[in-house]
């Protein structure tokens, strides 16, 4: 379109925001999904489209109007994880399949996901910025505002939803069962389901969602009768301490969690719910009349597998028979131990070997001092999507895998809490030769953020300078160490092949002396570096924190310094950085 053309209707749309930022935002979204031609401009901006045509996009697909709609139904301030939405969304019946061939068919999950990034896309969904996982998004008032508009002739929010956000009120169940004709209902309150609890009246309801009940300690026993229920979620319901045994005639079941409860157990038969692709806080309880993690290999749909107590399992042929491998949908596994008293834990984590597809990986309470044989040379390489790694409270762990660095798709690599881990050596960033497996051009292709966390032992970090051989971690933006015993960052780190490290987060590093040649370096944070002398050759910084290192006498080599803030620092400041 012409110049002229282009400031007219850009004018022509920030009269019609208001001039409101979030508006034109919203609007903006709108425009980067439409090609960029004048007639698909004057589509947007002629005056007989509905505000809803605007932001759903007119032509789409009456689902994504629907989920849109949905987030109508939940309280001021509400954030929303992605995939508990997506989950609700389909029990709904607002994700169908779509009409692709039958070999290349998406499932209801993926068309959840795409159609949660266009809203995220269109800026009416964005991601929750005090949290770091990534998962969580929040609405703005303005634009929950909107869906409330929209959605006040829907019977969406009239007939077929309830949520209640109450900090102080106790729901009373024989208040909510007068509501027959549900079909979500969210609790986040104190919740009292009363002695003769039953569900026989909630037999349309597609989602059950309780949070924080204190007051629940069991759910109906006719929990069964629900027959079209797809999703339950129990975070967090702490005094929640048994299933119902009917819990496994909900065939239809798609999603359940009950993190943060007491549930130790779940009912045998538990298996024959083939049609679940998420579960969060599985007990591996072996003992007993009850499901046990054998049962896990019917579910081959699992799409999110969180495992609590894997110490309860007595050896590796048990966690084999899982079949945790073949479960090619998998895309997050999640790991955990609570006690230490197994020896054989190296042996049942050598068998919970991820599917090649995986994508987020986070073990946590690991006691072992080996860690899984999969995260080794050769077998790491499988791994063809792994994309983010966490490994928690790794007490026992004296080494670091060398088969990370071979994993080509990984981007982020956290480790918090390895205090037995006192030599980092050269395998942890190198390809050696002799590995047996296929090497690939260069270690940690992909890694753009590395966070090495309260490793206490950790002395010494073996990385020369790679002169003439490809720089591991070239893709490396961010890096954080705190509480280790490093006297100096490893030259490796600061080669001058590598250009895309901007921010480093430094903390608790007690006898780092100097910090010398990151030449790429943005933004810096140390803090709590009692032995820090020197800080030189970061030739790109901008901004600079400076909290309790009492004993820094140099800060030089910093030319475009912008900003430096000093916290608990006894300096006296003459001048401006040149």
């Amino acid at each position: 379109m012409g110049r002229r053309n282009a400031h007219h209707r850009g004018a022509c749309f920030i009269k019609q925001c208001d001039g409101l930022p979030l508006a034109i935002k919203v609007m903006g979204g709108l425009l980067s999904t439409r090609h960029p031609s004048e007639r698909e401009w004057e589509i947007v901006l002629n005056k007989n489209l509905q505000w809803e045509e605007r932001v759903t996009g007119g032509t789409e697909l009456l689902e994504l109007k629907q989920c849109f709609l949905y987030y109508s139904l939940f309280p001021k301030g509400s954030d929303f994880i992605e995939d508990i939405v997506i989950s609700m969304w389909i029990s709904e019946g607002f994700v169908q399949p779509d009409e692709r061939s039958e070999s290349n068919q998406l499932d209801r999950e993926e068309i959840g996901v795409e159609y949660h990034r266009e809203l995220v896309a269109r800026n009416l969904l964005e991601p929750d910025e005090s949290t770091e996982s990534g998962w969580v998004y929040v609405m703005h008032d303005v634009v929950r505002f909107f869906a409330q508009f929209m959605a006040r002739e829907e019977a969406l929010v009239k007939i077929r939803c309830l949520s209640m956000k109450l900090t102080d009120s106790i729901v009373e169940w024989d208040t909510l069962e007068k509501l027959e004709s549900l079909r979500t209902l969210v609790i986040a309150c104190s919740f009292k389901p009363g002695g003769g609890s039953s569900l026989a009246s909630f037999a349309s309801l597609r989602a059950l969602d309780i949070n924080f009940a204190d007051y629940i300690s069991r759910l109906p026993h006719d929990i069964h009768k629900m027959k079209f229920l797809e999703h339950i979620g129990l975070f967090n319901c702490t005094k929640l301490n048994k299933l119902p045994d009917s819990i496994t005639k909900l065939g239809r079941l798609r999603y359940i969690s009950f993190d943060g409860s007491n549930v130790d157990f779940v009912p045998k038969g538990f298996g024959g719910l083939t049609n679940l692709r998420s579960i969060y806080g599985f007990p591996a309880k072996m003992v007993g009349e009850w499901c046990t993690l054998e049962e896990l290999e019917t579910l081959c749909h699992l799409r999110t597998l969180r495992i609590q107590v894997l110490e309860n399992v007595p050896d590796g042929l048990v966690a084999a028979r899982a079949m945790i491998s073949n479960k090619n949908h998998l895309g997050f596994l999640d790991l955990n131990c609570h006690k230490n008293e197994q020896q054989q834990i190296e042996a049942v984590l050598d068998e919970l070997c991820p599917p090649r597809y995986l994508e987020d990986l986070y073990m946590s309470g690991y006691f072992g001092r080996r860690l899984p044989n999969w995260m080794w040379m050769p077998t790491a390489t499988a791994f063809k999507s792994l994309r983010s790694i966490m490994l928690k409270r790794l007490d026992y762990c004296t080494q670091l895998p060398n088969g990370l660095c071979g994993i080509m798709s990984l981007e982020e690599l956290a480790i918090d809490y390895a205090p037995a881990i006192k030599h980092v050596g050269p395998d942890f960033q190198t390809l050696a030769s002799g590995d047996g497996g296929a090497l690939v051009s260069r270690p940690f292709p992909k890694l753009k953020n590395l966070e090495l966390c309260s490793m206490s032992g950790w002395k010494n970090w073996d990385w020369e300078e790679e002169q003439g051989k490809a720089v591991a971690m070239p893709a490396q933006e961010h890096i954080s160490i705190m509480d280790c015993k490093l006297t100096h960052l490893p030259p490796g780190l600061a080669s001058n092949g590598r250009y895309n490290l901007t921010t480093m987060y430094l903390s608790g590093l007690s006898i780092l002396a100097s910090l010398e040649n990151f030449p790429s370096v943005v933004e810096l944070d140390v803090l709590y570096c009692p032995k820090l002398k020197k800080i030189s050759g970061l030739f790109m910084l901008l901004n600079i924190t400076i909290t309790d290192c009492p004993e820094l006498e140099v800060l030089e080599g910093v030319p475009v310094l912008n900003s430096m803030l000093l916290e608990d620092e006894p300096w006296e400041i003459i001048g401006t950085p040149a």
